[in-house]
């Protein structure tokens, strides 16, 4: 469980915006060193962010 997990059941009507924390198991060894690679919704563009 995420600390300040994302509320992802609430409506957002135009213009709202959301903020929270989403939790992925990795492997400690190397959890450092990956790369997500991100898309808000099905045509949304992808960003890529950088573990950490």
């Amino acid at each position: 469980m995420a600390p300040e997990s994302i509320d992802s059941m609430s409506t957002l009507y135009k213009g709202a915006t959301a903020t929270g924390n989403k939790a992925f198991e990795v492997p400690g060894a190397t959890a450092g060193q990956g790369v997500l690679a991100v898309r808000a919704g099905m045509l949304g563009d992808k960003v890529f962010v950088a573990t950490k």
